[in-house]
């Protein structure tokens, strides 16, 4: 009995169907795992600003008032109006960067990079006010009168609260890159 030993490799048109496939396959995935990232950045975002809310009111249970917001305060490489409840006394443990607003801070406004914005009734100056009466008139569902609001720039890496958009509210369900301000009211 005799055995054959020749070798039968692959087609050029073999290995072209699997070339494609494989293409195919990439297409489909890559865009759902950007999603999915862009998905988890907005979770992230959420839950920073619920701590820092809780932090904001353990602030002030402690000294009797919100923390002004009409400077930002330097905490190594990154700067934040609600400083004080991370110094001296630690009261929130996040970090305050937003995932969403790059380097270069917003495209449109005078967010510095990096930063969450923080905007409270200020006694100090009246801007915060302005920029947070307009912030809860032009969201559906805000409070009428808050006394302060957290927000992100999402992920159109635009400040709708700082430019007076109309578009304010980020929401997910408008697609994953829309317009708006991922936004937390207090209290």
């Amino acid at each position: 009995m005799e055995i054959s030993s020749a070798r039968r490799g692959f087609t050029l048109i073999e290995l072209l169907i699997v070339v494609a496939i494989i293409g195919i396959l990439a297409a489909i995935a890559v865009p759902n795992f950007l999603q999915a990232q862009l998905k988890a950045k907005v979770a992230r975002v959420y839950a920073d600003l619920r701590a820092m809310k809780t932090a904001i009111e353990m602030y002030r249970a402690d000294q009797s008032g919100y923390p002004d917001s009409c400077s930002l305060e330097i905490m190594g490489d990154v700067q934040f109006r609600a400083g004080e409840i991370f110094q001296p006394v630690a009261y929130a443990n996040v970090p305050a960067i937003d995932p969403f607003n790059t380097q270069e801070g917003s495209r449109t406004s005078t967010f510095d990079d990096k930063e969450y914005f923080y905007l409270n009734q200020s006694k100090v100056c009246a801007w915060p006010a302005t920029l947070l009466k307009f912030a809860a008139d032009h969201s559906p569902g805000s409070p009428k009168n808050p006394e302060y609001l957290l927000s992100s720039q999402g992920p159109d890496n635009l400040s709708e609260v700082q430019d007076q958009r109309l578009a304010v509210i980020y929401d997910i369900t408008n697609g994953v890159v829309s317009q708006g301000d991922i936004i937390i009211f207090g209290p």
